[in-house]
């Protein structure tokens, strides 16, 4: 009923933009922090109501964008000012995990950058390793040594090959976090 009011007497009174964060409440959007988690492992699978999410509105703000205390959205606070705007404990909680979770994932993120690197290096050493097979194993028999030769060529061919698969898929992975990071637009 609250809702349909602000709907009926939002413009009459000025009060637009409210309904970007304000939606009808259902059933299943009243529910506590906990609730929410999926059956699948993994923190980033949750789902938290989007009560919990809004901001609140004041008179003071000078834009939509701002908050009571004047901060914009998304602007990155103290953690100490955010305990004193966080006063329930639960909201503290789930904001120190969703904060805790975002700093595994950067790590996450660094490893796997640093993964990549390390198994490019590792394709080509072996490739190489293989190229020195070439020659190595000395045999009276022809046959038996020009197999020998041939596999040792495969194997530095396909150590090359799947190094090069790799470094293709992976050339504008670097670009791609700094797009995501920084919110840099694509390149046509």
């Amino acid at each position: 009923m609250a809702y349909h009011a602000l709907c009926t007497l939002g413009p009459f009174l000025g009060q637009v933009g409210w309904k970007a964060e304000l939606r009808p409440l259902a059933d299943e959007d009243v529910c506590g922090l906990t609730n929410g988690y999926d059956l699948r492992p993994g923190e980033g699978r949750r789902r938290v109501s989007w009560i919990w999410r809004v901001c609140g509105y004041s008179e003071q703000a000078t834009t939509e964008n701002e908050s009571d205390d004047g901060f914009q959205e998304g602007e990155v606070l103290p953690t100490s000012f955010l305990m004193l705007i966080l006063p329930v404990p639960a909201i503290r909680v789930e904001w120190c995990k969703a904060r805790a979770r975002a700093h595994r994932w950067q790590e996450e993120v660094k490893l796997l950058f640093e993964e990549m690197q390390r198994t490019l290096l590792f394709l080509e050493w072996h490739a190489k390793w293989w190229t020195e097979r070439i020659g190595a194993i000395a045999t009276t028999d022809e046959a038996l040594s020009e197999g020998y030769r041939a596999y040792a060529e495969r194997q530095a061919a396909l150590r090359g090959q799947i190094g090069g698969s790799f470094a293709h898929m992976w050339r504008n992975t670097q670009h791609l976090l700094d797009v995501a990071n920084a919110d840099v637009s694509l390149p046509p």
